[in-house]
């Protein structure tokens, strides 16, 4: 198997292929570009300013790409007076929780991350990317309505091509009135807004990322298998534009947001 030297560094092998710009990378220039590429999220869709409050989701569908949201997150505001929050819904067993939480304890070393745990009911939902999604959002508000925090802006861990698939799921239903819920930023209400700091990012970078860092220590799986988007024939098309026309990908969100 050939050995690449590193594209930024031009020193170290290359551990990782990012098909956005086509660079390989090592790992410690990957970090340092993914930390970038989400700061440039935030800056180009102005998603946080310098005292913002900020909660991270822990998706029971996808828990190792929130815990990777909260760690990036941690890293990307650690130079700034934000407040991070973790929420973690009653969708876990008491080992799972308990993982969890240290996982989050141990990625706190770039910024203090705050654990909420929710007494609110999490009922996981088979096979429907649309009712989860708009069921994460509901749940959101009232457990936020339960604690003392206020003005707050909430991110859910959707990379770009989750995203790009809920347009499109929530575009051939017919609910366009609910694409704006898919752009980068958007009012629930007056005390709370959502962002996607992974607008701009791609999964298997989250992935790489949080092996690099020791995010996959522990099993965590409580709603993973009762939704398997990676075999809707929409979600492939999805991913095959991403791997062959990242391009194409790039401008159907450019369309969502030129359409709001």
């Amino acid at each position: 198997m050939k050995i690449y030297t590193c594209t930024t560094c031009r020193r170290r092998i290359a551990t990782f292929f990012k098909r956005a710009s086509g660079e390989k990378l090592c790992p410690q220039c990957f970090i340092k570009g993914f930390i970038k590429s989400i700061q440039r999220t935030i800056s180009r869709h102005e998603l946080l300013g310098p005292w913002d409050n900020i909660l991270i989701f822990i998706d029971p569908y996808i828990p190792y790409i929130s815990i990777g949201l909260a760690l990036a997150m941690g890293i990307v505001e650690s130079k700034f007076n934000t407040k991070i929050y973790a929420l973690i819904p009653k969708a876990f067993s008491d080992e799972e929780l308990e993982a969890i939480v240290k996982i989050i304890e141990e990625i706190s070393k770039h910024k203090e991350i705050n654990v909420i745990t929710s007494n609110e009911e999490y009922e996981c939902i088979e096979g429907n990317m649309i009712k989860t999604f708009l069921k994460n959002l509901n749940y959101i508000q009232r457990a936020l309505n339960k604690t003392q925090l206020s003005k707050l802006k909430a991110s859910l861990p959707y990379t770009i091509e989750l995203l790009t698939y809920l347009h499109l799921k929530l575009w051939f239903n017919g609910l366009h009135n609910l694409i704006k819920y898919v752009l980068p930023k958007f009012k629930l209400n007056d005390s709370l807004e959502m962002i996607y700091p992974l607008y701009g990012t791609f999964l298997d970078e989250v992935v790489y990322f949080n092996y690099l860092n020791g995010v996959y220590k522990y099993q965590l799986s409580p709603c993973s298998k009762l939704i398997n988007i990676r075999s809707d024939a929409l979600y492939k098309l999805v991913q095959d534009i991403a791997l062959h026309n990242i391009e194409l990908l790039y401008s159907n969100l450019m369309i969502i947001e030129n359409l709001i």
